[in-house]
């Protein structure tokens, strides 16, 4: 009992951290999670998950005379809709991926043991609403009584899949790649085949100044047991070798990146013979790393040749940072080389036998940031696509991207002309960079309503050629009257993701997993206030121009 009430404590400091934001305290990694609430009432259901619900005084005749196995017994296993469950490496605490139940009640779905163990619920500790159990980040109590052993197992669900990293030999997540193994944990998905999917791998961190930060992006490429690359489908996405885990740490309400990403899809820029919107997927998800619980985390598609469809003669760059390369210095490029100053070569790479050249990137830059504008205006539609950069200054400015109006941006040389896409979308939608770990680097700017956030192409394109402008004022009608670009629609989709991650319960973990890090439970407020205002400021802003 003295163990029951200590786990009662720290459920309700789990319940105020998502009330009040994290506070600067130090969270265990390895204890046991909160047990959920006990009811007044015992539930009068006879059983939960398919487990049988008994009373405390039958479950301990049940224990009486046998061992409880002890801390990261490898015999301790649970499993939902038949898919082993992730653990943390106590094998004590389990998470799984339940569905989320559209009237209320318990989420459908069953828990099981390995063969010779009964599993069964104290019934006077279930909780009378399970939606808040969830939301707070509690957990049911499980016992799973075998023929000599036993095992008591806390069971914290969620509605997001969960990830399991384990790096070989337990080492830390470094910048070089690691051997390691990957399994998904996915047991609400209503694909039997992807409720448990596993896979070797090699994992590192990834990212620029976000990898200084505590808590860590990670790039995955899926292995098979003979070291060779391994292609997956996850989440109805793309089979694919590469992966991306995004932290969203600097992000406080993680809704972002998610939110930018949808509204890049929706508005389906133009990309001539490729399918879909040259937008990678997306997905929320909860992350342990060697057995140790991490967080909440975006997995991605990386952008790669394969996002635009590239094929022989077309090449992918990359800006890592604002210094714009000298055009001269570009063309000088042997082709096979892969950095020049902040632009990289993303592909072809070293891995490929394919030859890319540099000229188109070195005539875009020469054109878009070092011609007069008689001179950009007679030569950019010759090195890109002007409709993709208007798209691309226009998606900047309805996000209020600041950080990807050069560097964080995509730039594809495809069948001679250069189209530029949007990377890392964290910094926007009213946030800016102030380079303070102190507070994730990033701050609310004053002025995000009323400035404009000037990709250079885009900006010199509506400039200085009417049909650009033109072109502008069609799409912007378009889309909003299509309602892809409304005020509405994009609170709309913020709002879902955020009542996602909270109903899910990950917010919780989220700040008990980082206690020291601020939480602004105010930002939905701020997201729907700055858009709201900024979709009418830039309304006017376009359609009056002359």
């Amino acid at each position: 009992m003295r163990k029951y009430r200590s786990m009662l404590m720290s459920g309700l400091l789990a319940a105020v951290l998502l009330l009040g934001g994290c506070t600067a305290q130090t969270a265990p990694e390895e204890t046991e999670t909160a047990a959920a609430v006990p009811a007044e009432n015992p539930v009068k259901e006879k059983k939960i998950f398919g487990a049988e619900m008994l009373a405390g005084t039958e479950i301990d005749a049940l224990k009486e005379g046998k061992e409880r196995l002890p801390t990261g017994d490898e015999r301790s296993v649970l499993y939902f809709n038949g898919a082993e469950l992730a653990c943390l490496r106590n094998r004590r605490v389990f998470y799984a991926t339940v569905p989320q139940p559209e009237n209320g009640g318990w989420p459908e779905g069953y828990l099981s043991a390995p063969e010779g163990y009964r599993v069964v619920i104290d019934k006077t500790l279930v909780p009378d609403d399970p939606a808040v159990m969830i939301e707070r980040g509690n957990s049911l109590m499980v016992y799973m009584i075998g023929e000599t052993d036993y095992v008591v197992a806390e069971v914290i669900m969620t509605y997001l899949p969960v990830i399991s990293i384990e790096i070989d030999r337990e080492k830390d997540l470094s910048g070089a790649l690691q051997g390691a193994s990957f399994t998904l944990h996915d047991s609400a998905s209503t694909n039997k085949n992807m409720r448990y999917a596993e896979s070797r791998a090699e994992v590192k961190l990834r990212g620029g100044s976000s990898a200084g930060l505590i808590k860590k992006s990670m790039r995955i490429d899926l292995k098979d047991e003979n070291g060779e690359n391994r292609d997956m489908s996850f989440f109805g996405m793309r089979k694919d070798d590469d992966w991306i885990l995004t932290a969203m740490f600097s992000d406080e309400s993680k809704i972002r990146d998610m939110t930018g990403w949808q509204l890049w899809r929706e508005m389906n820029s133009y990309y001539p013979d490729v399918k879909g919107s040259c937008a990678p997927e997306t997905k929320y998800v909860e992350v342990l790393l060697n057995g140790k619980y991490q967080g909440l985390y975006m997995f991605m598609e990386k952008f790669d040749a394969k996002t635009m469809e590239l094929e022989d003669g077309d090449v992918l760059f990359k800006a890592t940072s604002w210094d714009v390369p000298d055009s001269a210095g570009l063309k000088k490029q042997h082709v096979r080389s892969l950095v020049y100053r902040a632009m990289e070569k993303k592909w072809p790479d070293i891995d490929t036998k394919i030859e890319g050249t540099w000229d188109g990137i070195s005539e875009y830059i020469r054109v878009a940031y070092e011609t007069d504008g008689n001179g950009f205006k007679a030569e950019i539609e010759d090195v890109a696509s002007v409709e993709n950069q208007v798209d691309y200054w226009l998606f900047n400015n309805i996000t209020m991207a600041g950080d990807n109006t050069f560097k964080n941006a995509y730039y594809a040389v495809k069948d001679g002309l250069v189209y530029t896409l949007p990377w890392d979308l964290d910094i926007s939608f009213g946030l800016n960079w102030n380079g303070d770990p102190a507070t994730n680097y990033l701050y609310r700017e004053p002025n995000c309503i009323t400035r404009t956030y000037d990709f250079q192409a885009g900006r010199r394109s509506i400039k200085y050629l009417d049909s650009a402008k033109e072109y502008l004022k069609e799409r912007w009608t378009e889309l909003k009257e299509s309602g892809v670009v409304t005020a509405e629609r994009i609170i709309a989709n913020a709002e879902a993701h955020w009542n996602l991650i909270h109903v899910s319960g990950a917010v919780a973990r989220e700040c008990e997993r980082w206690p020291s890090v601020s939480y602004a439970d105010d930002d939905l407020k701020y997201f729907r206030n700055i858009v709201t205002q900024r979709i009418d400021w830039l309304d006017d802003y376009i359609m009056d121009m002359e």
